[in-house]
């Protein structure tokens, strides 16, 4: 699963050049194929995702690829 979330963020970011990587709710819900309302109610608010959590404005953003080892901590511990 984590290849395939690879291999699906790298075809993303293809289209972008940026100096800092990171992904932002709807890539994150592409990725790991949960809904928005699922990531935000049960996987975002987790300590593990909050520590690789960035807040620019209002926008919401997670350092990749810092996000895939925690969304996997997650997972595996509270068994989704």
């Amino acid at each position: 699963m984590n290849k395939l979330i690879e291999y699906k963020l790298e075809n993303l970011l293809k289209n972008y050049k940026r100096q800092y990587v990171s992904v932002g709710i709807k890539d994150l819900a592409t990725l790991t194929g949960l809904s928005k309302s699922t990531l935000q109610n049960k996987i975002v608010c987790k300590p593990e995702i909050v520590e690789v959590t960035r807040r620019m404005g209002f926008r919401v953003i997670y350092l990749y690829p810092e996000v895939l080892d925690a969304y996997q901590k997650v997972i595996n511990r509270i068994g989704i």
